[in-house]
């Protein structure tokens, strides 16, 4: 397995990760050792979600696989859950980017995006549309020999 689990609470997936993964569903009051230091969560967290292993204030990076993955909207303390309640992701968007906060793609990759978006819609109508003329025509033939 990649990573650390850390006091059979939590997956650590790279060692500059600010978050643990909980490996099962955790109940508050549950001890994580992390950094020679223990942290009691303070709130059950859910299989799957992240646990912070730090104190964050708003605007610092969420770090999970060694990246940055979002940002925290409000206050967090060292052993609270981490979910859209309080983070904003920035994986996966084309309006941010991580290390500058502005636009991610430049504009001619929106542009090919674009394109790439109504050209593939129209020939995937076309295909349906096809496809409807195929079963119609086929199954006419077939009942009206």
């Amino acid at each position: 397995m990649k990573g650390e689990v850390l006091s059979e609470v939590g997956l650590h997936l790279n060692t500059a990760d600010n978050v643990i993964t909980a490996i099962d569903d955790v109940k508050e009051g549950a001890i994580v050792t992390y950094g020679g230091e223990q942290i009691e969560l303070s709130e059950d967290i859910p299989f799957g979600h992240k646990i912070a292993l730090e104190q964050f204030e708003v605007g610092d990076n969420v770090i999970k696989y060694g990246e940055v993955i979002g940002e925290v909207t409000e206050p967090v303390s060292a052993g609270a859950w981490i979910h859209t309640h309080n983070t904003e992701s920035l994986r996966g968007r084309g309006d941010v980017s991580v290390s500058e906060g502005e636009a991610w793609c430049p504009p001619l990759i929106q542009l090919i995006a674009t394109w790439a978006r109504i050209y593939l819609r129209g020939h995937l109508q076309a295909t349906v549309d096809n496809l409807a003329w195929l079963a119609y025509e086929t199954e006419w033939s077939y009942y009206h020999r």
